[in-house]
């Protein structure tokens, strides 16, 4: 376990607050509708359609679902990382009374970094490979903070890398990332999304082809900027395996939707949607006797290719017709706990008999 992260406090010299800590509902983050768009040869075809959830200060909300359900999509977009790109971005984010989808992109510059750290999927391709790592990580806290000095600005950045566990701090600020090993590179990127103690950290994939062994660490990392800096965290992934431990709270997606959102209770011990359960059922696991790991069958619909009526019903063992013609509505199944499904019943009734 590395040390503890009370030297990433904010400077005494705090930059004026943007936000207020939070929203008026008492979340951090509150998105609602979002949609994303971008142009093709064929016309505009959505990425993100719909997307809601809130997130509660010092919280851990899960993102899951297969490569291209959207589910970093989303998240950039609520940061501004999309609007290069994207042909239409509505709905709305609002982070501490300020709402990230319409903000300037000056406003969004003084947040980001600052109140919101950013943990992307590929550190070597995330890091500047023709600046040391010492240099970017004192530009992250310049940026924000003026009138710190050199001397500061060192032992900040030290701090910063003791504290995700980056052996001899000292004699690697003058290191590039080419000469930090993959697991030393993701510590390094978190480093830099938490050396200013950010209210929200936003992990895309941030245990990717990383051991099993480096993936504890990276989590337990995350873990502890929630623990000591009170940090709500998201984390993105692939992997349902990779959330059963430390999140709170997860949100399934499919091709570009939330199909299942509740307690990490409710996602693992009564899914109510078939793709839930089928993501479930892809995770070997030690406790039961052993068998042969399930898959999910076919493939997610490419963009700009989604099958009429449910998404997911070329693919599910429990379609029927309304199922080819009619898309889901969003149904509360539970205290907290919402599916987009029409046989939610079956589907629970399914889960039972396998208990």
């Amino acid at each position: 376990m590395s040390p503890s992260m009370t030297a990433l406090r904010r400077p005494t010299q705090s930059a004026p607050e943007i936000a207020a800590p939070k929203n008026s509902d008492g979340s951090l983050l509150r998105v609602e509708n979002l949609r994303v768009e971008f142009r093709t040869p064929a016309g505009p075809v959505p990425a993100v359609d719909g997307v809601t959830f809130d997130l509660a200060p010092g919280e851990i909300l899960g993102i899951v679902g297969e490569s291209g359900s959207g589910k970093s999509v989303a998240l950039s977009s609520i940061v501004g990382l999309t609007r290069g790109e994207a042909s239409g971005i509505s709905g709305s984010a609002h982070f501490g009374g300020l709402d990230l989808i319409t903000a300037s992109e000056k406003e969004l510059r003084k947040v980001r970094g600052r109140d919101i750290g950013m943990v992307f999927q590929n550190p070597m391709t995330s890091l500047n490979p023709v600046r040391t790592i010492g240099t970017q990580l004192a530009e992250a806290i310049s940026l924000h903070y003026k009138g710190l000095s050199r001397s500061e600005l060192k032992d900040r950045v030290i701090a910063a890398l003791r504290q995700v566990g980056v052996p001899a701090a000292e004699k690697r600020l003058g290191q590039y990332a080419h000469e930090f090993s993959g697991g030393m590179q993701q510590r390094a990127m978190i480093a830099m999304a938490l050396v200013n103690s950010p209210r929200l950290v936003i992990a895309d994939e941030p245990t990717t082809a990383l051991d099993v062994t480096i993936q504890a660490q990276v989590l337990d990392l995350l873990v502890q900027a929630r623990d000591e800096l009170g940090a709500s965290i998201i984390i993105v992934t692939h992997d349902l395996g990779v959330l059963a431990e430390i999140a709170d709270r997860i949100v399934v997606m499919y091709a570009g939707r939330m199909v299942e959102s509740g307690s990490v209770y409710d996602i693992f011990d009564r899914p109510r949607h078939p793709y839930t359960e089928r993501l479930q059922a892809c995770l070997p696991s030690l406790e039961t006797p052993r068998k042969r790991l399930l898959t999910v069958a076919g493939q997610a619909p490419v963009l700009g290719a989604r099958p009429s009526g449910c998404a997911f019903h070329p693919r599910c063992f429990l379609a029927s017709d309304i199922c080819f013609t009619e898309d889901p509505a969003s149904t509360t199944v539970g205290d907290g706990h919402v599916a987009s499904c029409h046989h939610s019943d079956l589907m629970a009734a399914h889960v039972k008999e396998d208990l």
